[in-house]
């Protein structure tokens, strides 16, 4: 679906100044708000209706369906909050069904690359130098990381995917 630059960029904004604060507040506290999330629901369903019409209700409620079921595997197994569940079916709600799908595979693939780093820097962390020893993190899940900075990247690039300026979609 091809979006006029000028309501591309808008949501863009918008979308983005909503990762900002999860981002900034994961980071911080360790928590994405519910509010947060109602909110950028809200703002997302309603940008899809002044964009589509109608039909973007069912945009808007596609993606929010779509983001929600990419993540909650990993939450059932214990490997994410239900807060990171949360965020990515809201952000779904901007980019919708095929947006949400690519944002969701963006995300697991850069969520894992930054938990193996975690695990690492946690085994270098408790590297024993005078013993040459390394104590290993017996449940590498129990390892916390802010994932709404994986959420970030991975909705960076569907806009970029999605965007009228990306050559495949011209």
């Amino acid at each position: 679906m091809l979006v006029m630059p000028e309501l591309f960029e808008l949501k863009t904004f918008v979308l983005c100044g909503f990762l900002a604060v999860a981002v900034f507040g994961d980071m911080r506290f360790h928590r994405i708000p519910n509010r947060l999330c109602v909110y950028t629901i809200v703002t997302g369903i309603l940008l899809q209706v002044i964009v589509n019409g109608t039909g973007g209700l069912m945009v808007g409620v596609g993606g929010l369906l779509t983001g929600f079921l990419v993540l909650l595997p990993f939450y059932f197994v214990g490997g994410m909050g239900a807060g990171d569940v949360k965020l990515m079916a809201s952000v779904g709600t901007f980019l919708g069904v095929s947006g949400a799908f690519v944002a969701g595979a963006v995300t697991l693939v850069v969520g894992a690359v930054i938990g193996c780093g975690v695990v690492v820097l946690k085994q270098f962390r408790t590297w024993d130098a005078a013993n040459d020893v390394v104590e290993v993190q017996s449940n590498v899940w129990k390892l916390e990381f802010p994932y709404a900075a994986a959420i970030a990247v991975g909705t960076v690039a569907a806009l970029i995917f999605e965007s009228p300026l990306f050559p495949f979609n011209r």
